[in-house]
């Protein structure tokens, strides 16, 4: 297996947190698509032995025909085609797969932290041929999504694109087209559960349909713990809520903070979250969080400035060694 991250435009700081953390738990190849060549921390990125992968490399798309059908953003400074770029990063992992032949990648945004070592996860994912999450009633996740092969990326890239082709609305976004994805070719997508079947409420079977004993994160929990993107909160990182509170929404899907117990906990010396199941009264391991505020150094695992990459300590934590200890 492999982990593919991709990021067009000037690399934000928060990209060593991520590589890093990855590193406290897995091992194995980490691919980064990048553009910013003169980024000033590649040499840091460099000593987590990553590979990177020069965005001429695999831009070969056809989305640039249709980059005014997404919104611009304006205010967001450095990602004002977040949008566009998230649409695209999916043709530039389908590129990098089939110039590859990679098998078995998880797909990561840059924004998302890793509580767990991602090759115990393959066996679950690999029963379909893309996972990806449930976050709304409207709107599907693949700030962490997996991918099993060439065929499965270049199925799910032909719908974007036909969709993005036949849209006349003035709003798309990946997430709106893989819940239509979903809709329309279930038996090809392995939901990720992101909540224990809670009996209390209400709650889509989307979110719970592949409930075992972990869980993963969408945004909501990411948003609870570690806040909400100061963009959308005067300047300010807001902790301790929900999406759905701050945007006064009302939704199935949205994970509600105050229905539940969610909490960093340190054990064995590695901080990780987890949700309380009240069904058995048992703490479940949220596997990542997508940092919505980009926060991602208050949710490491261990301290970055105590951990030295290259001395004995480091080698123990990462990999099948790092899954015995913990």
């Amino acid at each position: 297996m492999n982990i593919l991250l991709s990021f067009i435009g000037k690399l934000p700081d928060y990209t060593i947190e991520c590589i890093y953390q990855i590193r406290l738990y897995y091992n194995g190849d980490i691919y980064l698509i990048y553009d910013d060549y003169n980024c000033i921390f590649i040499d840091k990125l460099l000593e987590y032995k990553i590979k990177l992968i020069n965005y001429e490399h695999v831009n070969k798309h056809e989305l640039d025909n249709y980059i005014n059908k997404f919104t611009y953003v304006h205010g967001l400074f450095g990602r004002e085609l977040l949008f566009y770029r998230s649409y695209e990063r999916m043709f530039l992992a389908n590129n990098l797969i089939e110039k590859l032949s990679l098998k078995d990648t998880i797909f990561m945004e840059i924004d998302n932290l890793l509580y767990d070592n991602p090759e115990n996860w393959i066996e679950e994912f690999s029963v379909k041929g893309i996972a990806y999450m449930s976050c709304s009633n409207t709107n599907y996740s693949s700030g962490i999504m997996y991918i099993k092969n060439n065929n499965s990326i270049k199925e799910l890239t032909n719908y974007l694109l036909k969709t993005l082709i036949n849209n006349s609305s003035e709003f798309i976004s990946e997430m709106t087209v893989l819940k239509k994805y979903y809709e329309d070719y279930p038996e090809k997508i392995y939901m990720m559960p992101i909540l224990y079947n809670d009996i209390k409420n209400n709650i889509n079977i989307d979110t719970y349909k592949n409930y075992k004993d972990h869980l993963y994160d969408p945004a909501s929990y990411g948003q609870y713990l570690l806040g909400f993107d100061a963009f959308h909160t005067n300047g300010k990182i807001i902790k301790g809520k929900s999406i759905e509170e701050n945007n006064h929404l009302v939704s199935t899907n949205y994970i509600v903070y105050n229905r539940y117990k969610i909490e960093f906990k340190t054990i064995n010396g590695y901080k990780k979250p987890y949700i309380l199941n009240e069904n058995i009264n048992e703490w479940i391991l949220i596997r990542n969080l997508h940092v919505h505020s980009k926060d991602l150094i208050s949710g490491l695992s261990k301290d970055i400035n105590d951990t030295n990459i290259n001395d004995t300590d480091y080698d123990i934590i990462t990999g099948e060694k790092m899954q015995n200890a913990c």
